[in-house]
């Protein structure tokens, strides 16, 4: 088996392409089970975000085809050919190498990008909870978690903020008058890093409203923002300056009959599909959206290109560490086929005197020899170990199977 990444992203998709391919969590989920189903795909963990879609993948061949025609079909039947030229494919260490640079965010849309961490993490769980990460996938991702704290404790290039969700509030900072409002749609984890960032930019006059009003009550109690019922979303949509959408277009969408004519000065979606109809344009709002954020230059980013190095070299390190993991995995059949062949030993050599002993001197000798199987079976454990570091651990694999694969009758004479 060996590992694949298939991925849209923003690097070949523009937001039209990749929002066509956005997963839920529980669209997550279903996937991950029709990749274990129809292609037979044992491991795999799918993430979707607004800026990638990617599959990251066990297999004995590389399933690009298949994955992109399974995925169109699970999106509403689109034809698969259409979208293939939006597709990188990435295979074993190149795969793994790339999983970490999305985990670190340098292959994020904004570099650096802190989301995306969670994301992933979150992504592991669902692939997780259904029963699609096994000892590899398991192992690649801590791989990927203590980089990613060696990352933050190390360089400086997870300092500071440039999400999406920081650009579009630092944006409105920067923009609105004292006197004017903002609303934000939707409290799930955009909004409340939105709401967030701008409690802590000082913005005033700010609303939070969310379908569950639980979620936008919490929010406003942790930032002092006021609070607008969802049944009252409608009616009051055109008394607002700015509004900041972080609602899916699956859920809603808002368009120009909403505003009855008076309409905000800005409009910024960060709904994945977009949920903000862009012939707002026409009537004298400032529409933007994820893609046109990332034009909104921080003095941070200068800092995090400067620390680009430092982080490959930790990466480089974690896909060492990782390399070394699946040689030792590699060496597990033969130290299970060194104690088998010294259990097999203990045995026999027991059966000659058991029928001599009692009971509690039987269960004594049983105890004695299996600890003394355990220490034996450690020394070239450890030896095994210390060969794969070496990078010569197939020679010592194949003179220790060579070895215990004596007679064992003779061995006993």
């Amino acid at each position: 088996m060996n590992f694949y990444t298939f991925s849209i992203s923003h690097r070949n998709a523009t937001i039209n392409i990749r929002e066509k391919f956005y997963l839920s969590d529980q669209e997550t989920s279903e996937f991950l089970l029709q990749l274990n189903d129809t292609i037979n795909i044992q491991e795999a963990i799918v993430l979707s975000t607004c800026n990638r879609m990617e599959v990251y993948y066990l297999s004995e061949s590389n399933q690009t085809d298949l994955i992109l025609k399974l995925l169109c079909a699970f999106k509403c039947e689109l034809p698969s050919k259409k979208y293939y030229k939006y597709i990188d494919s990435y295979e074993h260490e190149a795969g793994i190498k790339h999983l970490l640079e999305v985990g670190m965010g340098l292959d994020s849309f904004i570099l650096g990008d802190l989301q995306i961490y969670g994301q992933l993490k979150n992504a592991y769980n669902i692939a997780t909870e259904v029963g699609m990460c096994k000892s590899y996938l398991h192992r690649l991702m801590h791989t990927l978690f203590n980089v990613h704290k060696k990352v933050f404790n190390e360089t400086e290039f997870l300092k500071g903020a440039t999400s999406c969700a920081y650009n579009a509030a630092k944006l409105l900072k920067d923009t609105y008058l004292p006197h004017e409002t903002t609303l934000i749609i939707g409290i799930g984890d955009m909004g409340k890093n939105v709401a967030g960032y701008l409690s802590r930019l000082n913005v005033k006059n700010v609303f939070l409203t969310n379908r569950t009003m639980s979620k936008a009550i919490q929010m406003c109690n942790e930032t002092g923002f006021q609070l607008l019922h969802y049944d009252q979303l409608n009616a009051h949509l055109s008394s607002f300056d700015h509004i900041i959408s972080c609602v899916d277009g699956n859920s809603r969408t808002f368009g120009v009959g909403d505003f009855d004519g008076a309409y905000p000065k800005t409009l910024i979606d960060l709904g994945t599909p977009r949920s903000i109809n862009s012939q707002l344009l026409k009537y004298g709002c400032q529409v933007l959206n994820i893609d046109d954020l990332s034009k909104y230059k921080e003095q941070t980013l200068a800092t995090r290109k400067s620390e680009i190095e430092k982080v490959n070299t930790l990466i480089q390190e974690g896909i060492h560490q990782f390399a070394l993991w699946k040689k030792e995995q590699n060496m597990v059949p033969t130290v299970r086929f060194l104690k088998q062949q010294l259990q097999e030993l203990r045995e026999l050599s027991l059966a000659n005197f058991k029928k001599e002993m009692n009971p509690e001197e039987i269960a004594a000798a049983e105890k004695v020899s299996n600890q003394l199987i355990n220490k034996i079976i450690s020394l070239p454990a450890v030896q095994l170990r210390k060969a794969c570091q070496r990078g010569d651990s197939a020679d010592l694999s194949e003179a220790l199977t060579a070895l215990f694969t004596l007679d064992k009758e003779e061995i006993l004479s």
